[in-house]
């Protein structure tokens, strides 16, 4: 069942002779069949004294070579230097112990070398599976440093995503920080354009006030030119009324009393046209350094605005690589899964891979323990054997023997009885056929003389015939081949 089931799985190519051709029980024209296809090593329909020699040889018989040549010309039956089937089946009748010792022994060369085919091919398939087992191994170590890389790929990834969290809320927080920068700026600068306001209000109140003392000047000036022109009119009219002096003195004081107070009023405005001239200065400075303060704090506004385009751009660069990382991270996390599962295959393929040594080394152990004892048993029935085939050699030599001392006794005494008897005497021999075994007829005993008979026919009334001799030996070979067939056959 071994050797079949290594067949089935092509680990063993049959490269000997099928054991279905060498079955147990068959009658024994189909093991002389057998035997000959097996003795027909050039597959000529025949067999010559070398592949007959080479088989006795093989066979482990134990024969010399002049007994095997012996053999052989007593299977030739024609002597033409080969043995036919006919021939063949003919000296398996003549020797049906050793025809059946050949076909078990044949049966057991033919299992031994199935055995052997067996156990090389157990040692090749070890040999595979250990240089798998090593390969597993291999793929096994390789498998545990991708999880051991994976695994420090995925912390660096985990270190970088948490650097990058790190940068996204440094920018977060420099984003805040910039936007109450900008909110500050901007409160700035709505408190600057308030005080640009107020003071624009304020140079606007100065130039009104100044157009105010500017009118005022101008009245006074029109007024100081009307009493000028007065004056100059008095004057006129004191050179020309001389005689009126003393009425126009009076008026001319008053008129010169007017002029001063006139001039004085000219002061006065011109003072107020000065501090009012100042006032717009200083108002102008004033507006000049709020639209300057104003306008820095724009610039100012701007730069945070600018700071805070800057950093919502490193927010979002930050959250940006943030997600690469994040993304990266679950492709290395799947690549580490990925790595874990393919170690834990490699380590469940070396697991199995090991097993699978383990018990082809067992097999091929028993495999060679059984064999080692199939060949100890062969040897030991090759040796019980050996006497009983010697033996039968022996007998059939002793039956030839006497086979030809009968028929020198038979033709000794058809011509002895030829001479003595009568034409028509009841003692006539009849002898139906040639060969080993002539047909006499009935002849009354008492009509041949005893001192006629030779001697050496004694003999032959107390060997008992060479068939049952032979069948007996035969069951003895039965009997040992059965037994050695316990031990093994019923267990392949």
């Amino acid at each position: 069942l071994k050797l079949q089931f290594l067949y089935f799985i092509g680990a063993l190519e049959p490269k000997t002779m099928s054991l279905t051709n060498w079955p147990d029980h068959i009658n024994h024209d189909e093991k002389v069949r057998r035997l000959f296809d097996d003795f027909d090593s050039r597959k000529c329909r025949s067999i010559d004294l070398e592949s007959f020699v080479a088989q006795f040889r093989k066979l482990n018989v134990g024969f010399s070579s002049a007994t095997v040549n012996d053999l052989f010309e007593k299977a030739d039956a024609n002597s033409d230097k080969v043995i036919t089937l006919g021939e063949f089946q003919r000296f398996g009748e003549l020797y049906p112990t050793m025809i059946d010792c050949l076909y078990y022994r044949a049966k057991d060369f033919w299992t031994e070398n199935a055995q052997r085919d067996a156990i090389e091919a157990a040692k090749r398939l070890l040999d595979e599976l250990r240089q798998r087992e090593a390969a597993a191994r291999t793929a096994h170590a390789q498998a545990q440093s991708d999880t051991d890389a994976a695994e420090h790929k995925l912390q660096t990834q985990l270190q970088v995503v948490a650097d990058a969290q790190a940068r996204e809320q440094a920018a977060k927080s420099a984003l805040d920080n910039a936007h109450e920068d900008t909110e500050r700026a901007r409160a700035d600068l709505r408190e600057r354009m308030a005080d640009l306001n107020r003071a624009k209000d304020r140079e606007r109140q100065r130039q009104l006030e100044l157009a105010e003392a500017q009118r005022a000047v101008e009245v006074a000036s029109r007024r100081l030119q009307t009493q000028e022109q007065e004056v100059a009119k008095a004057e006129e009219r004191l050179r020309e009324i001389e005689r009126l002096l003393q009425e126009q003195h009076r008026e001319v004081d008053v008129q010169r009393t007017n002029a001063e107070r006139m001039r004085g009023d000219l002061s006065q405005a011109q003072a107020k046209e000065q501090d009012a001239m100042m006032g717009e200065n200083e108002a102008r400075r004033e507006v000049h350094l709020a639209a300057d303060r104003a306008a820095d704090a724009e610039t100012e506004v701007a730069a945070r605005q600018e700071r805070e385009r800057a950093a919502a751009a490193a927010l979002r660069d930050a959250a940006n690589d943030v997600a690469r990382q994040l993304a990266q991270k679950d492709v290395d996390q799947r690549e580490l899964a990925s790595a874990q599962e393919k170690e834990s295959l490699r380590k469940t393929e070396e697991i199995n891979a090991g097993q699978a040594v383990d018990s082809q080394e067992r097999t091929v152990s028993q495999l060679e323990q059984e064999n080692i004892d199939f060949g100890s048993r062969r040897r030991s029935v090759d040796d019980d054997e050996k006497p009983l085939l010697e033996q039968e050699v022996r007998l059939r030599e002793q039956r030839d023997s006497l086979e030809t001392k009968e028929m020198k006794l038979r033709t000794d005494f058809q011509s002895f009885t030829g001479r003595t008897a009568r034409s028509g005497s009841p003692g006539r021999v009849q002898v139906t056929g040639a060969g080993t075994s002539p047909a006499i007829s009935a002849v009354p005993i008492s009509a041949v003389p005893i001192s006629s008979i030779p001697i050496a026919s004694a003999s032959a009334a107390v060997v008992p015939p060479l068939s049952s001799r032979g069948y007996e030996h035969h069951s003895a070979i039965s009997a040992l081949r059965d037994q050695h067939s316990l031990h093994h056959y019923d267990r392949m």
